[in-house]
């Protein structure tokens, strides 16, 4: 069959069309992530990635080296990636520019340091908004650090995919902001930055209410029948998302791959109802998945969750199940690198 090239030139054309009309509907464009106040690992081949117009390259130009221009090319789903040496860590700041064509993006205000991700329900999300932080006292009121920055992930949810970017943005660490972050986690972050001397930027994704499977990739659960019941017949609460993954894909995917130091994780009271006698295994496996996410042996520091007893007429919390959801937490110890604070309730 003989092919007329006249015929196929309106098609041609319009294919041209819209190779053009992508490209130019494709800006360059950073994730949520990577913007200003930023903190980067120090001392790493940090990876930073993001989209733009299709078949072209772009150009970062770190200034703390301005001589040693990285390229990364734009690939056809109009999403590029590379690697980017960092300095080690101190008090003077930097600006990193994006060039791609005409298009010019700048994150300024950037510091180097160690930058940790603190993650779980309640117990990680609750802030000094909530009050009842009793051994505050002047620390909060009087607390200004640039040295110290904040990403608070906000709540969203997707079941069955996992998105490429998240909303939020980096600030630095005055009683204002200090007052809407994770109060675990900034004492934490307080506590490295002065006893390393170094930038401490900390990543918040939690929600109160959420059992772990919620934190959990989806291909975890694939063929295990038994947690696939388990999952069922966990409690279902309106206020917050309970489905397998569903804030891994919305609040967790979209962090990689972000370089990390590593995670502080405070969670478990959501799973003493059904789940508690498979915690460890869903743990472990959630801890594995995160490695192999943001393709790092990830240190994983938690805290196994306060002994108590459920109050007259309170059924929420189930001693005995709790007791053993404890266990659990303590068996993961076997998984390397992770480490385990034990509370108590006086």
């Amino acid at each position: 069959m003989k092919i007329n090239i006249k015929n196929l030139a309106p098609i041609l054309l319009v294919l041209l069309l819209f190779s053009k009309s992508a490209e130019a509907q494709a800006p360059l464009k950073l994730p949520s992530i990577i913007s200003d106040h930023v903190v980067f690992q120090q001392s790493a081949n940090v990876k930073l990635w993001g989209w733009g117009p299709g078949a072209n390259k772009v150009a970062i130009v770190g200034s703390w080296n301005k001589s040693d221009t990285v390229f990364a090319k734009v690939d056809v789903d109009f999403t590029w990636q590379t690697i980017l040496k960092t300095p080690k860590g101190g008090d003077k700041t930097y600006s990193i520019e994006f060039i791609c064509k005409k298009q010019k993006l700048t994150i300024k205000d950037i510091l180097f340091g160690e930058v940790w991700l603190c993650g779980g329900q309640s117990n990680m999300e609750y802030s000094f908004n909530w009050g009842g932080v009793s051994d505050a006292g002047d620390t909060l009121n009087a607390y200004n650090n640039k040295q110290i920055r904040f990403f608070k992930v906000p709540l969203a949810f997707y079941e069955k995919y996992p998105q490429s970017d998240c909303k939020g943005e980096w600030k630095v660490c005055t009683p204002s902001t200090t007052k809407d972050f994770s109060a675990v986690g900034f004492y934490f972050g307080k506590y490295l930055q002065e006893a390393l001397k170094t930038p401490v930027g900390l990543i918040g994704s939690y929600q109160g209410g959420t059992c772990i499977q919620a934190w959990c990739p989806k291909e975890l659960f694939e063929g295990d029948i038994e947690q696939q019941r388990i999952n069922e017949k966990e409690p279902v609460n309106e206020w917050v998302p309970e489905a397998p993954s569903i804030l891994y894909n919305s609040m967790i995917y979209p962090l990689a791959p972000y370089s990390l130091s590593g995670v502080i994780w405070y969670q478990g009271e959501s799973n003493i109802f059904n789940s508690y006698k498979t915690y460890s295994k869903v743990f472990s496996g959630m801890i594995k998945s995160w490695r192999e996410l943001f393709k790092s042996p990830l240190p994983f520091y938690y805290v196994q969750i306060a002994p108590f007893s459920p109050r007259e007429g309170e059924k929420y919390f189930i001693a005995p199940n709790a007791a053993l959801l404890r266990e659990q937490q303590e068996a993961t110890l076997t998984v390397p690198k992770t480490g385990m604070v034990n509370i108590n309730l006086k």
